[in-house]
């Protein structure tokens, strides 16, 4: 990830700053923690090498950085197929089930995901101009660019499919409200 200073090509920096694990969890929707690496088999299965570096009035930075076999066993994986992501989704299973609760709840429901929507948008834009404008020389630029820029083409698409679903949802409680 950009913001870490990770390159296929160099180490990768995991620290304990809560701003950036803020910002990753943001982004890619899940707790990012010194954890979600499971740092301990790696080094056991010598894919990786760890050190720590201090910095006066900073956190410690743990920097893990690839062996050649680890290179080798990135790249391996790199080429096999990825597996689909299967989306379950509270939010659309409360929507399909709308009939069931007041039209003013499924609208509140969809108001409120579409300001997930853009706020997502606009941490993918800062994350953006951040690569840009810090990492555009780097060789891995283009591919974290891409990366972004799927977010946020998924977040503009899901902001329209939020404005036309709130038009739907608002017919259809005017029109419950004249019967």
């Amino acid at each position: 990830m950009p913001s870490s200073g990770c390159s296929a090509s160099s180490r990768c920096p995991v620290t304990t700053s809560r701003r950036k694990s803020r910002r990753a969890s943001a982004i890619f929707g899940r707790k990012v923690t010194g954890r979600s690496i499971p740092s301990w088999t790696l080094i056991a299965e010598k894919l990786v090498t760890k050190s720590v570096e201090s910095e006066a009035g900073k956190p410690d930075r743990h920097v893990y950085s690839l062996t050649a076999k680890g290179r080798k066993e990135l790249r391996r994986w790199l080429l096999k197929a990825f597996a689909p992501k299967i989306q379950r989704d509270e939010f659309l299973l409360k929507l399909f089930f709308g009939e069931e609760i007041p039209p003013k709840a499924n609208i509140a429901h969809v108001e409120q995901f579409r300001e997930l929507q853009r706020g997502l948008l606009q941490k993918y834009r800062a994350v953006e101009k951040e690569i840009m404008r810090e990492y555009a020389d780097n060789s891995n630029a283009p591919y974290w660019l891409m990366t972004v820029r799927y977010g946020q083409h998924v977040s503009r698409a899901l902001l329209q499919w939020s404005d036309k679903t709130l038009a739907e949802l608002n017919r259809m409680a005017k029109s419950r409200r004249r019967k």
